[in-house]
């Protein structure tokens, strides 16, 4: 994740590169425990696996186990996301 950082704050206009690091950073903060709980209780319950989960919970890049250390890189890329987002919509007055 930290080297999204350097998109963080970036100009207005370049809404692509923008869009692409939303998406990884979002990505990134689901499934942290490598989708194991979604697969258990699956598992368990005997539900069938849809589709987009089993693609999800086996095969997505963003998908995997994460450290400690990872998780609170990938939270403060999110915060530090949040603030800018928050500071330019304040001083953007919308």
């Amino acid at each position: 994740m930290g080297n999204n950082s350097e998109c963080i704050g970036a100009p207005v206009h370049d809404q692509s590169h923008l869009k692409a690091l939303l998406t990884n950073m979002k990505a990134s903060l689901y499934y942290m425990d490598g989708g194991d709980e979604t697969r258990n209780l699956l598992e368990a319950s005997g539900e069938p696996w849809r589709p987009l989960s089993r693609f999800i919970c086996s095969e997505s890049p963003h998908v995997k186990h994460r450290t400690v250390a990872e998780i609170q890189d990938l939270k403060s890329e999110r915060d530090k996301y949040r603030y800018e987002y928050a500071q330019r919509k304040s001083w953007l007055h919308l």
